[in-house]
């Protein structure tokens, strides 16, 4: 696989004298937007990783769990697979309300349908995880929001464990850290910076 024809904007991750380079791993990234096509934003949790390993899987799988305002999702709406390079795709996959997200079963539901070319136990699930990081010149009152807001944070349901993946081995988590400063709200990467500005 050539990476330079499948992830194009993965090219502009690598800066100086780093060089992306394939692994023969197969890794499912989780996202909390849907990747559309491969003109789309690479999401954060595949920089993280690029940038932590300097490699790109050979197989790659973009996944969004879509929580719909029905309580159940007929089969034939459950999956939607976009191939966005010869070993990269995307998937969306629809749960109703009454339904309990299983990342796990949706890879060997793929495989069983053909859509994903690997047994569902060979996937290595890559999971981002936000670390909230408080910049010392925030305003006290917004400080306070901020690290209320990180307490409600630690006491939720971690990704993988609600969608299922409790006990599973092969689940990797990388770290995001997020800043807050009177600047906005910025997510800090080595050699790479993504930042909205607050409104």
């Amino acid at each position: 696989m050539a990476i330079q024809e499948n992830l194009p904007a993965a090219r502009q991750l690598i800066q100086g004298s780093r060089r992306l380079v394939e692994s023969d791993r197969a890794a499912v990234f989780l996202c909390s937007r849907p990747v559309e096509s491969s003109e789309s934003y690479v999401p954060v949790v595949l920089r993280v990783f690029l940038k932590k390993y300097g490699v790109l899987p050979a197989r790659v799988v973009l996944l969004h769990v879509n929580q719909m305002s029905v309580a159940s999702i007929q089969e034939e709406g459950r999956y939607v697979v976009i191939k966005l390079g010869n070993d990269i795709h995307s998937v969306v996959v629809n749960y109703g309300y009454m339904e309990h997200p299983d990342v796990r079963n949706v890879l060997k539901e793929l495989q069983r349908k053909k859509l994903l070319p690997i047994a569902s136990e060979r996937w290595i699930i890559e999971v981002g995880e936000e670390e909230i990081i408080v910049d010392r010149n925030l305003g006290f009152f917004k400080k306070i929001v901020v690290v209320t807001f990180s307490w409600i944070l630690r006491l939720s349901t971690p990704a993988h464990k609600y969608l299922g993946l409790v006990y599973d081995a092969a689940v990797s988590k990388e770290i995001v850290p997020v800043v807050f400063s009177p600047s906005g709200v910025k997510v800090s990467l080595p050699e790479l910076e993504l930042i909205q500005k607050s409104e």
